[in-house]
């Protein structure tokens, strides 16, 4: 039988970090197990470096908004991972209490964040007590090897359907093209 292609893929880079991590002999005793030294966290060029705030949580990711036509509502921000830091900001997932606002009459919805592009997405709307269900998806991640030939379409804004006529707490979460995501959360009413 032969093993999915994801499958193998991991068994491969799993042979390939084994191959590649030597340890002298005479570092380590025998049968020792050697703890893996974490990497330095990377940057993104787009996006200035981390320096924690005062209270200790890193540098925030660009503010994301959510709208249509000329109207826009800045997002809550939720967890997020950017610059080498990384902070859950608010109780996820979300409920309509205190979110900010969108109202609509259905149209499409249009998402943008402010100096930066995002490379990979999805947006999912539901009740504060139900689970979320999947509106809208899209985009691939950069490769990061690849450099500036990523064959990955960044973008900073995308525009999908509203969800259904109701009371929505739309959440969305983007994969920044540099490096790191981010979710933003809204209180969505489509009349």
């Amino acid at each position: 039988m032969k093993l999915p292609a994801l499958a193998r893929l991991s068994m491969l880079l799993v042979a390939i970090a084994a191959c590649t991590s030597t340890v002298p002999a005479s570092s380590t005793p025998p049968g020792s197990m050697i703890a893996p030294t974490p990497a330095p966290p990377t940057s993104s060029p787009s996006a200035p470096a981390a320096s924690p705030t005062d209270d200790g949580i890193p540098d925030p990711p660009p503010d994301g908004a959510l709208g249509y036509s000329d109207f826009a509502q800045k997002g809550r921000l939720g967890s997020y991972c950017y610059d080498g830091g990384c902070a859950d900001v608010a109780v996820w997932p979300p409920t309509g209490d205190g979110l900010p606002t969108v109202e609509t009459q259905g149209e499409p919805l249009v998402f943008s964040v402010d100096k930066n592009e995002f490379d990979q997405w999805s947006v999912t709307y539901g009740t504060d007590s139900g689970a979320p269900m999947p509106l809208a998806e899209g985009g691939e991640p950069t490769d990061p090897d690849m450099g500036a030939q990523s064959p990955g379409p960044a973008t900073s804004f995308v525009e999908f359907n509203s969800p259904p006529a109701g009371d929505w707490v739309v959440t969305m979460r983007v994969y920044f093209a540099g490096g790191g995501s981010a979710s933003y959360a809204w209180r969505v009413i489509v009349e």
